[in-house]
This record gives structure tokens, C-alpha cells and sequence, in this order.
């Protein structure tokens, strides 16, 4: 059993040094991007709550219509934004 252990490290071992790592640099600008990306979809996703939840807020205190508009455009925007990416 013992050997069988020592047999698999050594094969990691091996496999390891196949890998072609990425330098500092690459590292870097990968996990700038990542968290540029994440900023932007966590602003795009705010954004998208804020103004639905705006349009959905009349129907509950019988409100004004302004937001409920928006809500229902950018709703329809966001519908054919995606209907319009699958279809390719």
C-alpha cells in the first residue's frame, strides 16, 4: 500500500513538471480582468434590480406610471438581447 502511495506521488510529480505555468505577468493581468468583468456585471445586475423593482413598486402603492414604462422597456431590451444572441 505504502508503495502504491509513494508510486502516485511520483507520477504527480512528474505530471507537474509538464505543466506549462503562467508567468507573474499573465497571472496578473488574468485577475485584473476577472475582477473588471465581476464589476461590471455586478453594476449591470444592480442596475437592472433597482430599475425593475422601481417598475414594480406602482402596482403595490398605486403609484405613478413613469417607472413602470421603463421597467417594462428595459424589461423587453433585456428579452431581446437575449432572443437576439441565440439566434445566431
Amino acid at each position: 500500500m505504502f508503495a502504491k502511495i509513494m508510486q502516485f506521488l511520483r507520477e504527480c510529480r512528474i505530471e507537474l513538471m509538464k505543466v506549462s505555468w503562467p508567468t507573474r505577468k499573465e497571472t496578473i493581468n488574468s485577475t485584473v480582468i476577472i475582477v473588471i468583468v465581476v464589476f461590471v456585471f455586478a453594476f449591470f445586475l444592480g442596475l437592472s434590480d433597482i430599475i425593475l423593482s422601481k417598475g414594480i413598486e406602482p402596482f403595490f402603492s398605486g403609484g405613478g406610471k413613469t417607472w413602470s414604462i421603463i421597467a417594462a422597456a428595459f424589461l423587453g431590451l433585456m428579452i431581446w438581447a437575449i432572443y437576439d444572441t441565440t439566434k445566431s
